[in-house]
Formats: structure tokens, sequence, C-alpha cells
């Protein structure tokens, strides 16, 4: 019969990284004519502007700085605050 656990609790080996990320989006209608509207829309990504931090360094060899949170993640990933605007014009 097979174990339905594992053999070793698996969340004592894997460090959770967590991010930080809140979006923000505004949007407003007008009315141009009756069959014209013009739309603005804004989005913002990491809008609290939290610093989320990269995976840590995993260079067992160096022992110093394995393991350690060392730097800023990049706006790719959802680093700084970045954001949107647009104006959208339906007819």
């Amino acid at each position: 019969m097979p174990p339905t656990e594992p053999c070793f609790p698996e969340a004592d080996f894997s460090v959770p990284i967590r991010s930080v990320r809140r979006a923000l989006g505004l949007a407003k209608v007008f009315r141009v004519t009756e069959r014209m509207t013009l739309r603005f829309e804004s989005t913002f990504t990491n809008a609290l502007n939290h610093t989320n931090f990269a995976p840590p360094a995993t260079q067992i060899d160096v022992p110093a700085t394995f393991g350690v949170l060392s730097a800023a993640q990049t706006a790719e990933n959802a680093g700084n605050r970045t954001g949107q605007l647009a104006l959208r014009l339906d007819f």
C-alpha cells in the first residue's frame, strides 16, 4: 500500500517567495454625441509601490549569501510602480 503522505515535510525544504501586487484601474465614459463616446482609462500595477524581492541566492558553495534576499525584482516581474493611460473613441 503506497503512503498517502510524503516521507518528509516539503514545506520545511522550500521557501515561499511572496509578492505583493496591487493593481488599480479607473475608467470614465463621456458621451460626445448620441452615437459617439469617449472612454478614458488608467491602470496602475503595484499601486502601493511595495518592494518585491527577487528570489534568494542559490549558490550553496557561498554560505554567506546562500538563501539571502538581496535584490528587488525588476519592473517586468512586478517591481516598481507602473502606469498606463488610454483614450478611446467609440463610434
